[in-house]
């Protein structure tokens, strides 16, 4: 395969271009439909839409264009904003870096951060991507791989090969971060390199009141009156990065019906699944998370009440866990309310009639579907059970910290004793990632609910899903009064309840570490013998449904001919359209803008709608540069609505107007819209940006930060 190098952001290799557009060809069924790959742009007409640039400046594989200004940043987007690495991203992707610089003296959560100087600018964990090129590598990923095989051994050929390519990559370009991305299950797999910078500092972040203004209240619906934005800048070498291209703002914004486009990392959609997926979705996974995310969210809160130190430790991670379950509320939402499972039961349908009378298709693809259905029958019949026996390890830090101890302790079994502190020690690194992430302990008693409440659950689960281990649980009286009981004497007894103690011995003695024995050990053994087959048996009912998959999307590709868009997968995209409001429900038409007057409307002295008075003050009293006010509204224009196809990843994705200038910085879906992730429609879906003249309105007004506004070439 031939490889295209090109400058920063180049997208794609010539014979890329060719395989995926032979592949992906494509009709959209909406015209606005579509996360679209850089190389299916030239299989849209967007000056027939509205753009009034070429393409090229769009996007260009021989030269620089605007997918250079474009960074991923952790799980968002972000993008150039000045020729000095200073990116734009929203809020919210900057809200935990913030929070991790937090004290009760400094509480920059609440009152927001901003380096006066480049100087004060601090440094954070956040880390760049900047896309370098991409490739076709399929031919290399499958090679070996045949039909015939089973899932497990494809899996290991398919891993083994992405490894050796990986390492091949990595020695060819060390100073680059070599990925290799599954674009359709089982069939095309490319390669990416990124260029990753790690020294990433915050400059400024609005205080909370300002840029999560609404809160929860507000969150995934519309209107929205937040400035969901915040700045950091990207260094290397300590001192600040200079892009290959970075975005024009435009401090006019746009108008109702203008032409729009975002590109970002919109993160993982599953339109192509079968339909017995968006039920298993909706009836079961959806609904425990979004449950099990509430229960911990009030928790966490009760725990927190009045103790700002407390607030500032668990803020971050409460906002992550809401802004889920509210989420997971919206998709339930709409697939309850709309027909998407009736048409993709009926496509379901369709395509067995499809394959049944081809005598083609029947050779090849004959049951596919069906055996399809009965696996994801068997995930719905046992999803609750699987669910609460796997969150013990996710969410319970005590006893992840156990069950992490019990299957250390089994890899020592085939090492001979004199050699096993050696060992611990050769992998000291990589077992401290395994334990880093689910051993997080705020307060003992916060994990001691966690694992009660999750036995309990069990425990109401019928009698042929009951786990076993529960009835290990004996004592006196009924069984729930026994859970409550053995709980509380496993955490009387515990160590490992002190993280802080625990991450020590880990630090000073690692052999003595996973040597200890106490009874939430010996209870996480027992856990363990039973939770392992639940997970084997899911695991092969997953794999099985993956090894069919591939199938599937060719059944689907020659049963919709032309109109087959990709599913997206954090990778680069691009989509399209226009502001427009919509009607969500009978009698109700959203306009396509909100203004300042909307938040003086909103304000209140406490609660998710809290302003301070200095603050309601400036919205009240100070006169806005001409150029921020929509004459229109004789107001300053706040957020803006447009019927673009996004989702999770999509937050902090520039909005640009025709001109590919920047007019607003994506952050949010209306709540019908949350099951973009499951399928577009344009009556329904619409997604939510700060407007440009609310972000420069704050900054000049609110945060004084006139360094920045200088910074962006704009003139107020």
């Amino acid at each position: 395969m031939k490889l295209v190098k090109y400058k920063l952001g180049r997208a794609v290799s010539i014979l890329f271009l060719t395989l995926t557009l032979s592949l992906f060809s494509f009709k959209p069924i909406a015209p606005e439909e579509g996360m679209f790959l850089l190389s299916q742009l030239g299989g849209l007409d967007l000056q027939k839409e509205g753009l009034k640039i070429p393409l090229s400046e769009v996007y260009n594989p021989e030269g620089i264009s605007l997918i250079d200004a474009l960074v991923r940043l952790d799980g968002c987007t972000g993008s150039f904003v000045s020729n000095e690495g200073l990116i734009i991203t929203n809020h919210h992707c900057a809200f935990g870096a913030a929070a991790a610089i937090s004290s009760k003296e400094n509480n920059y959560i609440e009152n927001g951060f901003y380096a006066e100087t480049i100087e004060k600018e601090v440094k954070t964990s956040m880390t760049c991507k900047i896309t370098q090129s991409y490739l076709d590598v399929t031919e290399k990923v499958l090679k070996g791989v045949d039909g015939t095989m089973a899932y497990d051994v494809k899996n290991e050929i398919i891993s083994a090969n992405s490894k050796a390519i990986i390492k091949e990559e990595t020695a060819l370009y060390p100073n680059l971060k070599i990925e290799i991305s599954q674009m359709s299950v089982g069939k095309l797999y490319t390669l990416f390199r990124y260029k990753v910078l790690t020294d990433i500092r915050l400059v400024y972040v609005p205080p909370r009141s300002v840029g999560e203004f609404g809160g929860e209240s507000d969150n995934w619906v519309w209107p929205r009156h937040n400035a969901d934005f915040s700045y950091v800048r990207a260094y290397e070498n300590d001192k600040p990065f200079v892009p290959k291209k970075f975005l024009k703002v435009n401090p006019n914004g746009t108008k109702e019906n203008d032409f729009v486009f975002v590109l970002g990392y919109p993160g993982r959609t599953y339109r192509h699944q079968p339909y017995k997926f968006l039920e298993y979705q909706r009836d079961e996974v959806l609904p425990f998370i979004a449950n099990w995310y509430e229960f911990k969210i009030k928790s966490m809160k009760d725990w927190a009440k009045n103790d700002e130190t407390r607030e500032i430790a668990v803020a971050s991670y409460i906002k992550s866990l809401a802004n889920t379950s509210k989420n997971f509320r919206g998709k339930i939402q709409g697939l309850r309310r709309t027909e998407v499972i009736k048409e993709k039961r009926d496509e379901n349908e369709n395509l067995k009639t499809f394959v049944n009378h081809s005598n083609d298709l029947r050779a090849n693809y004959m049951g596919v579907i069906e055996k399809i259905d009965e696996l994801y029958d068997l995930n719905i019949s046992l999803a609750r059970r699987d669910l609460l026996v796997n969150e013990l390890a996710q969410s319970v830090a005590v006893f992840h910290a156990a069950n992490f101890i019990n299957s250390v302790n089994i890899s020592l079994i085939n090492v001979p004793k004199a050699e096993r502190k050696a060992f611990l020690e050769k992998n000291r690194e990589d077992l401290k990632k395994g334990l880093q992430p689910n051993y997080r302990i705020y307060d003992a008693e916060l994990d001691k609910a966690y694992l009660t409440k999750l036995l309990l659950d069990m425990n109401d689960l019928p009698e042929t899903l009951k786990p076993i281990f529960l009835k290990d649980i004996k004592g006196k009286g009924d069984t729930k009064t026994n859970i409550i009981n053995f709980v509380n004497r496993l955490y009387k007894k515990s160590k490992l309840k002190d993280a802080k103690k625990s991450w020590e011995l880990f630090e000073n003695d690692l052999q003595k570490f996973v040597k200890q024995k106490e009874p939430m050990i010996a209870f996480a053994a027992n856990v363990s013998l039973e939770a392992t087959l639940y997970q084997k048996a899911l695991a092969d009912r997953n794999g099985q449904i993956s090894a069919l998959m591939p199938k599937f999307t060719e059944i689907k590709m020659k049963y919709h001919e032309g109109t087959f868009v990709p599913d997206a997968n954090s990778t680069l995209r691009l989509t399209y359209g226009h502001v427009k409001g919509y009607s969500p429900e009978d009698g109700v038409y959203n306009k396509p803008f909100t203004y300042l007057k909307g938040i003086l409307e909103k304000a209140q002295e406490s609660g998710d709608f809290y302003l301070p008075s200095n603050i309601l003050n400036t919205y009240k009293s100070v006169q806005a540069a001409d150029n921020l006010i929509d004459k229109t509204a004789n107001d300053v224009t706040v957020a803006l609505l447009y019927n673009l196809d996004t989702t999770g990843g999509n937050s902090g994705s520039p909005v640009l107007d025709a001109n590919g200038d920047l007019i607003g910085v994506n952050f949010d879906r209306a709540f019908t819209a949350t099951i973009n992730d499951y399928a577009w429609n344009e009556q329904y879906s619409r997604s939510i940006g700060v407007d440009i003249r609310f972000v420069l309105y704050v900054m000049k007004y609110v945060g004084k930060t006139d360094r920045l506004i200088n910074e962006l070439n704009v003139k107020l």
